[in-house]
């Protein structure tokens, strides 16, 4: 086996977690998108 191959595995490691990350923060932040409107369609709702 070639040195190389774990070099290349490492790599993958590191561009997993930092894709891993940018799709947890997205998550958060779709998540806190759709808590708001929901809140804000019961406030309307709850208005009428």
């Amino acid at each position: 086996m070639n040195w190389q191959v774990g070099m290349q595995d490492v790599s993958l490691l590191v561009a997993t977690d930092k894709l891993e990350k940018l799709v947890n923060a997205f998550i958060e932040q779709r998540g806190a998108a759709a808590k708001a409107a929901i809140e804000s369609v019961a406030t309307i709702t709850s208005r009428s």
